[in-house]
């Protein structure tokens, strides 16, 4: 999904500044899986996930990945 996507926009040149993604029925933070893949992309990088479940389970994880490949979690802000 978002890391191919985000491959092929790098390979072209374009730059991507972060992305989202959510986890149906999933808690609202970086899974394992999530974490390994954060690796690849190298950082800075905006790093969002959404949580769509029940009402313990929902929610939002604001994080942004570190040139080490780390996620990290930071503040959301919204503008609009």
């Amino acid at each position: 999904g978002h890391v191919r996507v985000w491959e092929t926009a790098r390979a072209a040149g374009d730059q991507v500044i972060g992305c989202y993604h959510s986890h149906p029925d999933g808690q609202p933070q970086p899974s394992t899986i999530d974490r390994r893949l954060a690796r690849r992309f190298g950082g800075p990088f905006g790093y969002v996930v959404v949580a769509i479940g029940d009402e313990e389970s929902s929610g939002v994880y604001a994080g942004m990945i570190r040139e080490d490949g780390e996620i990290v979690r930071v503040a959301l802000e919204l503008e609009g």
